[in-house]
């Protein structure tokens, strides 16, 4: 059967001092290659400036999970935390723009004499959206507002639906492509601009370049 490894890189770090002769740092030279070399100069400084923790996340990865099936895309990273600042999540699946449904391969085993998982807990948490009163239309925003650390925001320049602060909102062309965005107020002026996540932005921009600055979506 096929196999493939997932492996985790780390810049080797002495843990101790030492001699090391003029045959070993050759060898080393010798059996290490720089990522400008690998690379070229751009993307080695790319790399070297990647600081989104979600843009190296296990979910953005050609990974497949051998225990169940999922839509991959429709995983939100998102810190979320509850009463008393009580972690529920890092991420969760956000169903409204998944493409299938989740299916495990494995059983549950539970065995109550193994005393690393006799503790096992399920919980889900939900929010439910009203249809009666959602509204649907048109809406363009082609030009990017300003970016963040984690989020992009966009310019919006036509909506034939009312917009309102905090509100999330579900963007759609097709089947292609759908993402989550949140309106947000623009800074010292009139109107309102929408908040995409990062990893969003760059998971679509896989599908389509610049999938923003052209075309109409549906909300």
């Amino acid at each position: 059967m096929p196999t493939s490894y997932k492996c985790v890189l780390r810049k080797y770090q002495r843990q101790a001092s030492r001699r090391e002769s003029e045959d070993f740092r050759i060898s080393i030279d010798e059996l290490t290659t720089s990522q400008d070399v690998l690379f070229g100069d751009d993307i080695s400084k790319e790399v070297a400036d990647a600081a989104v923790e979600v843009e190296t996340a296990y979910n953005n990865s050609t990974y497949v999970d051998p225990l169940k099936d999922y839509d991959i895309d429709s995983i939100v990273m998102e810190h979320i935390e509850g009463y008393k600042n009580n972690l529920i999540t890092d991420a969760y699946y956000d169903f409204s723009k998944a493409k299938q449904n989740i299916k495990y391969h494995v059983d549950a085993v539970y065995d109550k004499n193994d005393l690393e998982t006799n503790h096992w807990i399920f919980t889900t948490w939900f929010r439910i959206l009203g249809t009666d009163d959602m509204e649907e239309g048109i809406i363009k925003f082609p030009e990017i507002y300003t970016k963040e650390k984690s989020f992009w925001y966009f310019e919006i320049t036509q909506s034939a639906v009312s917009l309102h602060p905090g509100e999330e909102i579900i963007l759609s062309r097709g089947n292609m492509i759908s993402v989550k965005a949140t309106v947000e107020p623009r800074e010292c002026d009139f109107g309102y601009v929408l908040r995409i996540a990062l990893s969003d932005v760059l998971k679509i921009n896989k599908k389509l370049t610049n999938w923003w600055s052209t075309g109409i979506w549906k909300a």
